[in-house]
């Protein structure tokens, strides 16, 4: 498991989360052909948390499902090898080709490139990558936090070109903060958009706090209900 991803799902606090994967936009994303999906929102909205939450409930889908294949990226300024875009790329391709054996040539191309026997091009390697996405039935692609992106308008370029491939059944998550570069391309593409705000977060909030407040072992019950309506009425989507 990627390190951002048991970091987030450490993070999730029971029973928080759900709601997202219950909503219209979500399942019509999941199940519809070609789909974008954007999760946006302010810093500490609980975006990287909720993408952790999807990758888990289709990682639980897949499982039933031999072709249902799930690959996912986190963004992260706090480490240099997940801020390329070329990363972003070939750990997609790694995830995939390391699910089954294909082309042979495909597979010597990608072997080199890893070894450094021959220099790859980011347009070689978004050939394998396209190459890959074809082989399964179904793919799920989450991307989360583009904004941490050393480029993120070459990174909605690469979204762009995936999408715009038509692969039926490919459906790919992206979240990040609002930014234009992000809006251009998912209004282009017809994307399915949902901003966290107050009214679809507050209870994940409420949840979390209650249940953190409650470890004080040293406040009364009334104590630490003041103390969590204190903190949630100033939360502010955070």
């Amino acid at each position: 498991m990627d390190t951002n991803q048991a970091r987030k799902t450490s993070e999730r606090q029971d029973g928080t989360g759900a709601w997202l994967l219950h909503l219209d936009i979500f399942t019509d994303w999941l199940v519809q052909s070609n789909t974008l999906f954007w999760l946006h929102g302010i810093p500490g909205s609980g975006k990287s948390v909720l993408c952790s939450t999807v990758i888990n409930h289709v990682q639980r889908l897949s499982s039933d499902a031999a072709e249902k294949i799930l690959i996912y990226f986190y963004f992260d300024f706090s480490d240099d090898s997940k801020r390329s875009t070329e990363n972003l790329t070939r750990s997609l391709i790694s995830q995939l080709s390391s699910r089954k054996p294909y082309d042979q040539s495909l597979n010597e191309t990608w072997k080199d490139s890893r070894t450094g026997k021959h220099a790859i091009t980011q347009f070689m390697l978004l050939g394998i990558l396209f190459s890959l996405l074809e082989h399964y039935i179904d793919v799920v692609i989450v991307v989360d936090a583009i904004d941490e992106a050393e480029d993120p308008q070459a990174v909605m370029k690469v979204i762009g070109q995936i999408h715009d491939r038509k692969i039926s059944h490919v459906h790919i998550m992206l979240s990040s903060r609002w930014t234009h570069t992000v809006e251009v391309t998912m209004r282009a593409d017809g994307a399915y958009t949902l901003e966290l705000d107050l009214s679809n977060v507050e209870s994940d909030i409420s949840t979390y706090v209650f249940e953190t407040v409650s470890r004080c072992q040293n406040w009364d019950e009334a104590t630490q209900t003041r103390v969590s309506e204190l903190v949630i009425s100033r939360a502010e989507g955070m």
